[in-house]
């Protein structure tokens, strides 16, 4: 996937993109926009673009494959699972496992996440400078 936007913050061979909202995004609400309707991504800065350009980004797909998997599987999963090994005992302390299993699917979710972006794995790349 493919997209266009402008630098706003470059720090330490990674810059942040402003990417303006696309028709695909009427309506979805899935990630949080900014003000002025721009979603804010970071991306790897290996052409050495600077405050101001307008660049391309590109995310591969199979990490946007996974990481959907992550955010809407997992907690299924996790639901299922925590239900089904809690209501071995009783029907309540199936549903408290269930929740119990999703809450920490998700704080280990944010932790992977945080982990990854602190080792420098990004998932969205510059793969283009267009000129004005």
């Amino acid at each position: 996937m493919k997209e266009v936007g402008d630098v706003v913050q470059v720090e330490k061979g990674v810059a942040l993109v402003a990417i303006p909202k696309n028709k695909a995004c009427v309506g979805c609400q899935a990630c949080q926009l900014g003000k002025n309707g721009q979603l804010s991504l970071a991306a790897a800065n290996d052409l050495g673009a600077r405050v101001g350009d307008r660049v391309e980004v590109a995310v591969r797909e199979s990490f946007l494959v996974r990481g959907m998997a992550a955010l809407y599987l997992g907690p299924i999963v996790a639901l299922f699972a925590g239900y089904f090994s809690g209501a071995y005992f009783s029907e309540m302390s199936g549903v408290i496992a269930a929740l119990a299993a999703v809450a920490s699917y998700l704080l280990l979710l944010r932790l992977a996440d945080r982990y990854l972006a602190a080792r420098g794995v990004l998932a969205a790349r510059i793969c283009g400078i267009i000129a004005p």
